[in-house]
């Protein structure tokens, strides 16, 4: 069996959507400051943990074998690494599952379709950003693990909106998930809005989710509802398919 020797490993490029907001959540919500002891090893097992080394190196496998001075991880090709402990910085299970012999990640993007959001939540102190059609930047943080809050602007053309975007997570079940909340969007002194309801069956890797609401225009809200039918599949490891459909009323075709 291979076995490969870990003592420092080069660093691993790293990339961010929208870093202005990735790095306005983080001041906002720090991490807690950790300290150069090495963290505690858990006893050999079948979940999958990943290690981050002091120079930011990051490995996921197995823990196969740990003392006070090394740990041997297995990874998912079934390769032996033996790391110094005294290079670990950092150790969490993996959030994702096993395909085949490949690591499928959690979706870091699973709270959102394309641009509403599902019924999932962010948990406590998680963050995601993104852009819509380019120049519609959104950045959500979640206060705790049922309350999300998002937040983004454009810069780009005259009106430059605003939007504000809280919900609250009512119920969470393994293949139910549902919210309530709002999506407001501020165009100088105008508001438009949509207060709603949103339901999201399945699992991460087949979803359907469903998004009933009011409308609002300033001050008045209108009587007849809109709706949002979306369907999610996940086909590769980095690949979500998605659709969203609309089921706007007249009077929010008048509006817009």
């Amino acid at each position: 069996m291979q076995i490969l020797r870990a003592g420092r490993f080069a660093p691993v490029p790293r990339m961010s959507l929208a870093c202005v907001f990735l790095i306005l959540a983080q001041v906002l919500f720090p991490s807690p400051v950790r300290g150069q002891t090495p963290p505690d090893i858990p006893a050999p097992g079948e979940v999958f943990h990943e290690i981050r080394l002091i120079d930011r190196s990051v490995l996921i496998g197995r823990v196969a074998a740990v003392d006070q001075d090394q740990v041997v991880l297995t990874t998912v090709a079934g390769v032996l690494i033996e790391i110094d402990r005294a290079q670990t910085q950092e150790l969490r299970p993996v959030r994702g599952r096993i395909v085949g012999s490949e690591l499928w990640p959690q979706d870091p993007s699973g709270t959102r379709l394309l641009f509403m959001a599902t019924g999932r939540s962010l948990g406590h102190s998680d963050s995601c950003a993104g852009a819509y059609v380019v120049v519609m930047p959104l950045a959500s943080v979640g206060l705790t693990d049922s309350f999300t809050i998002g937040a983004g602007a454009s810069p780009v053309g005259e009106i430059e909106p605003v939007y504000l975007a809280p919900k609250l997570q009512v119920l969470r079940r393994p293949g139910v998930q549902t919210t309530l909340g709002t999506l407001a969007v501020f165009f100088d002194d105008d508001l438009v809005g949509i207060a709603c309801g949103v339901a999201t069956a399945g699992n991460s890797d087949h979803a359907l989710t469903t998004r009933v609401g009011v409308f609002s225009t300033g001050d008045d809200v209108e009587n007849e509802p809109a709706a949002m039918l979306g369907d999610e599949l996940r086909v590769g490891r980095r690949v979500r398919l998605i659709t969203e459909n609309y089921f706007l009323s007249s009077a929010i075709g008048v509006a817009l």
